[in-house]
């Protein structure tokens, strides 16, 4: 099934963002590009969900005053099918407006003014794929096959697992 040029638009986008979270040049995501993304995607899949029409308008603009579960910030990242095994950076935006690459090429980072694994929304964790001196953190990222286990251990001990859903490769241009 083709997609639509819509849906072809948030598809890529959508895939350059989990891409983009394991090259050198990830850094380059802009904060207004990141908040974008997120609001285009919620909005799409919203609108597409199959149960969208049958809600009630007022159902829809619901928003719950209880708290939502504190989600403990992540630490680090295991992806056992490639032997990753990494603390995680916390990470902020540089003067320029784009993402702080991750200071050690041997360490992934983790955007904490996106959402954290687990909660609603883009979580973007970074790290380089090489170095000055050889192969980084995320050197053999390419070698994800689906189905692949993805674990995020926050800092109480909690763990989060993800599957490999899909996979794309994008020159650094």
């Amino acid at each position: 099934m083709r997609a639509t040029g819509a849906r072809r638009h948030v598809v890529a986008a959508l895939l350059v963002a989990v891409t983009l979270t394991g090259c050198a040049r990830a850094a380059e995501l802009p904060r207004r590009a990141y908040g974008a993304l997120v609001n285009h995607f919620n909005e799409w899949a919203a609108a597409r969900s199959p149960v969208a029409e049958q809600v009630p308008a007022e159902v829809r603009r619901f928003r719950s005053t209880r708290t939502p579960a504190r989600i403990a910030a992540p630490a680090r990242i295991e992806i056992p099918s490639i032997g990753v095994r990494s603390e995680l950076d916390r990470l902020d935006l540089l003067a320029n407006g784009t993402v702080a690459p991750p200071p050690r090429w041997q360490t992934a980072g983790w955007y904490r003014r996106g959402a954290k694994p687990g909660q609603r929304g883009p979580a973007v964790i970074l790290g380089h794929v090489d170095s000055n001196t050889g192969p980084a953190v995320f050197h053999r990222l390419r070698e994800l096959a689906i189905g692949d286990v993805i674990r995020i251990i926050s800092k109480d001990g909690t763990i989060v697992r993800f599957a490999v859903h899909r996979s794309a490769h994008y020159p650094k241009a």
